[in-house]
């Protein structure tokens, strides 16, 4: 190692061009991607957990409250926080389920089915940590029809990749539409 001297990065000109595998690339045997699925309002009463049939949950791991090994609670200031809500919840963002997935990738079929016409996970070559989603739809108003279409699970799904985000703000959503090149009249 020399001070004062830089080093060649040997791998930027393949991290730039995407020919370096990155952990979430690899498919490890046994290793899931996982997500929590959480209230979404504060003060409630879960009555049921709804999975859409036409997603194959076989593929999924689902861990639900009586999969907690020993009382399903914890302490923040008292011991009775529930470690993943039984039915009655007091917070928003109480963790229901975790749900686990060998492929980040099933997301993409949850958005076809909605009307996305193209959909692709992409990673940011300036900061391998982050992934950006994107999705085409035929018109604003098939992004619109497709919200209608959305069922609890795809909710679920969303909220479950929603869950991986790391940082203190939200994730960066933005809409973008297609203009048109409009020409002069006549």
């Amino acid at each position: 190692m020399s001070l004062g001297l830089d080093i060649p990065r040997v791998d930027g000109l393949d991290k730039l061009c995407g020919r370096v595998a990155y952990v979430d690339d690899v498919a490890i045997p046994g290793v899931l991607h996982g997500g929590t699925i959480r209230t979404p309002i504060a003060r409630g009463r879960i009555k049921k957990i709804h999975f859409d049939p036409a997603i194959d949950w076989s593929d999924f791991t689902i861990v639900d409250h009586r999969d907690i090994p020993g009382p399903n609670v914890y302490a923040l200031i008292e011991k009775d926080q529930p470690v993943l809500v039984k039915d009655e919840f007091r917070h928003k963002y109480e963790a229901v389920l975790l749900i686990g997935h060998r492929s980040i990738h099933k997301l993409r079929d949850a958005r076809l089915r909605t009307g996305a016409i193209r959909w692709g996970i992409f990673r940011d070559s300036n900061n391998p940590e982050r992934l950006e989603e994107s999705f085409i739809m035929e018109s604003w108003l098939d992004y619109l029809r497709s919200r209608e279409r959305l069922t609890e699970s795809d909710y679920a799904l969303l909220q479950a990749v929603r869950n991986i985000h790391k940082g203190e703000e939200l994730p960066h959503v933005t809409h973008q539409v297609y203009a048109k090149e409009i020409a002069p009249s006549a």
